[in-house]
C-alpha cells in the first residue's frame, strides 16, 4: 500500500500558546433552555469528553427512511448481520457537533436534531451514549453547571464569544505518523483529549507522569518509546499505561483510529482549528451511477439506503486502522470485491476500505433519485463506480 498523505488544506507552524488561549472557536458552544424557562450559555462538555465542534454525536435512525420503497413480492433482500430480510436495515446516524443547528427532547431517549441547513430528523438512543447524558456548560471563567437531561427543552448550538476560553480544555494537537499514512488534526490518545491531561510510563528508573503540555515529540523505539520534551530534555520509556489507540480528527479529512502498534510518532504542534461557521455547508449527496453493464444514472443519491446529505460519514478500515470520512470529502467509489472498495478523496488522496457495511457486500445498494423521473435502485453486486458531485439539491423524500 502506497504512504499516503491526510491533513488540512491548510498547515500554520510556529503558532504561539496564546492563539489558543484567546480563541475558543473550536469548541462546542451553545445555548440551553430549561422546562423551567431558563436559559443558560456557555461552552458545552457533552457526556464525559466531547469538546470540539468536529466530535461525533451518534445515535440510532427508528426505522430506514426509504423501506416504503421496497415491497417483499420485489423480491429484493438485504443482508445485515448474517440475515437476509426484505426490508431495509436501520441504520446508525452520526455527524459532527459543527453540523448541529438544535436538539429538542421529544422523549427521554428520543430527540428531533436539525442541521444548520436546515435538514430534520428524528433519532434514539440505541446502544450509543450521546442521548440521555450528562451535559455541563462552562458559563463563565469561574462558574460550570450540569443541567440534568430530563430538565432539558432545546439545545442551541451557535459561535461562542470572544469573552473568555476555558483554559482547561485546550486540545492536542498535532501529526501523527504511521506506515501507511501522515495524519494532522485533534488528538485523542487513549481519549485523553487536553493539553493539560497526563499520561502514566515506565522508564527504566521507575514509573513517571507526563503531561501533554510538555511533551514535543513521541518516537517508537526498539524497546518502547522515546520522548522528546520541549525542554530538550530526552526520557526511553519502556511502556505507556494501557495505551491501546490514537484517535486523530481532521476537520477537512475525517476521523481516523490507530491502534498503538501501528503509532510510528506523534508531534505535538499548534495548527490551524476549524470554528462553527466552517460547519455551514451542508448539502444532499448528487452524483453519477456507473452499473456493470455500462450504463450511467445521475442524481440525488441515497447511498446504502441510509445516508443522503454530504455531513454524513462513510466507515470503513484498513490494516486495522478505522476511517470515518464525511461524504463530502470523498471524490468516489469503486467497489473491488466482497469486502473492499477503492476510495478517492477530493484532497487527491487515495486508499482500500473494508470490513463495513459502507463498503462490503451487506451494503443495502443506492437508490438515485433523477431530475424529473422516478426513483431507480442500484444493487451493490451491480455498481462499478459511484462519482460524487457537491452540489445543492433538495432532499430525497
Amino acid at each position: 500500500m502506497k504512504n499516503l498523505l491526510f491533513g488540512f488544506i491548510c498547515l500554520i507552524s510556529g503558532m504561539s500558546s496564546s492563539v489558543f488561549a484567546q480563541n475558543c472557536s473550536y469548541r462546542i458552544y451553545g445555548h440551553i433552555s430549561t422546562v423551567d424557562n431558563e436559559k443558560f450559555s456557555g461552552y458545552i462538555t457533552w457526556g464525559k469528553n466531547q469538546l470540539y465542534w468536529t466530535d461525533l454525536f451518534q445515535a440510532l435512525k427508528p426505522k430506514n427512511p426509504y423501506a416504503h420503497y421496497f415491497k417483499p413480492e420485489d423480491g429484493v433482500l438485504f443482508n445485515h448481520s448474517g440475515k437476509t430480510s426484505s426490508v431495509p436495515p436501520q441504520h446508525i446516524f452520526a455527524c459532527r457537533f459543527g453540523d448541529i443547528k438544535t436538539i429538542e427532547l421529544s422523549g427521554i431517549n428520543q430527540i428531533n436534531l436539525h442541521i444548520q441547513s436546515g435538514y430534520q430528523i428524528l433519532l434514539k438512543k440505541g446502544s450509543f451514549k450521546d442521548i440521555n447524558t450528562p451535559i455541563s456548560l462552562q458559563i463563565s471563567a469561574q462558574e460550570e453547571i450540569e443541567i440534568p437531561w430530563e430538565k432539558i427543552a432545546k439545545i442551541e448550538f451557535g459561535a461562542s464569544p470572544d469573552s473568555f476560553c476555558p483554559p482547561h480544555t485546550l486540545p492536542i494537537t498535532g501529526i501523527v505518523q504511521t506506515k501507511q499514512g501522515i495524519y494532522k488534526g485533534f488528538i485523542s490518545w487513549n481519549k485523553k483529549k487536553t493539553i493539560t491531561d497526563t499520561f502514566k510510563a515506565k522508564t527504566a528508573r521507575g514509573e513517571i507522569y507526563i503531561s501533554f503540555s510538555q511533551i514535543k515529540r513521541i518516537l517508537k523505539a526498539p524497546n518502547g518509546y522515546r520522548l522528546i520534551l520541549k525542554n530538550g530534555e530526552v526520557k526511553d520509556l519502556k511502556t505507556i499505561e494501557n495505551l491501546r489507540e490514537i484517535t486523530v480528527n481532521m476537520p477537512n479529512i475525517g476521523i481516523v483510529t490507530i491502534p498503538a502498534s501501528k503509532l510510528e510518532s506523534l508531534n505535538i504542534e499548534e495548527i490551524p482549528l476549524p470554528s462553527y461557521a466552517d460547519f455551514s455547508d451542508q448539502t444532499p449527496l448528487y452524483g453519477e451511477i456507473l452499473t456493470r453493464k455500462g450504463e450511467k444514472i445521475k442524481g440525488r443519491l441515497a447511498y446504502d439506503l441510509d445516508e443522503a446529505m454530504n455531513f454524513e460519514l462513510l466507515e470503513g478500515e484498513n490494516d486495522n486502522i478505522e476511517y470515518s470520512i464525511p461524504f463530502k470529502y470523498l471524490q468516489s467509489i469503486e467497489p473491488k470485491n466482497y469486502k473492499y472498495s477503492y476510495i478517492t478523496l477530493t484532497n487527491g488522496a487515495a486508499l482500500s476500505l473494508g470490513d463495513s457495511v459502507d463498503v462490503d457486500a451487506e451494503n443495502s445498494g443506492i437508490l438515485i433519485f433523477p431530475e424529473d423521473s422516478i426513483p431507480v435502485y442500484v444493487p451493490w453486486k451491480e455498481i462499478r463506480l459511484i462519482t460524487f458531485e457537491n452540489q445543492a439539491r433538495s432532499t430525497p423524500e
